[in-house]
């Protein structure tokens, strides 16, 4: 999520995400078939290096886990912080537009008021929309990172012998 960790177009987020998430099944697929093999060859009493890949096998897994939940747990407080503050503003924004429908003087003026309310909440309710696909996908890619880093990581290593 490194590359698109600025962008704010939902489509690219999620199709970095559906990138990252190709890469790393074709690259588990790759370590699965290696540690399968290594893990059949060695056959009941496996040698020390095999023994050492085998508990690096368990423990992987677990950190991979943690580190995604804690990303995934830190990018949804600042999402959350993100969208209380934009509720906040367009809530006072807003409260003073219907405050000048309130006070309008003429029908048309109160009418020409109402509309300008109406366009701003739907352009405002469509940026929130934007911006919700937008933050899902960057959480789902925090979550991703440390999993898919690993995946790769493992698969190179493991090619090489």
């Amino acid at each position: 999520m490194k590359t698109l960790a600025l962008s704010n177009n939902p489509f690219l987020i999620w199709t970095d995400v559906l990138t990252k998430t190709h890469e790393m099944m074709f690259a588990s697929l790759n370590v699965i078939a290696q540690r399968s093999g290594r893990m059949a060859a060695a056959g009941p009493f496996p040698g020390e290096r095999d023994r050492e890949e085998f508990a690096l096998m368990g423990h992987e897994k677990v950190a991979a886990a943690n580190e995604s939940a804690r990303n995934m747990v830190l990018r949804t407080a600042k999402t959350q912080a993100h969208f209380a503050g934009l509720a906040y503003t367009q809530m006072v924004k807003n409260s003073q537009a219907m405050m000048a429908i309130a006070t309008s003087l003429t029908p048309m003026q109160a009418a020409t008021r109402q509309m300008d309310l109406a366009q701003s909440m739907l352009s405002d309710g469509a940026a929130t929309g934007n911006a919700a696909a937008s933050a899902a996908g960057h959480i789902v890619g925090h979550g991703l990172e440390p999993v898919h880093g690993r995946a790769t990581r493992n698969a190179k290593r493991l090619a090489k012998g």
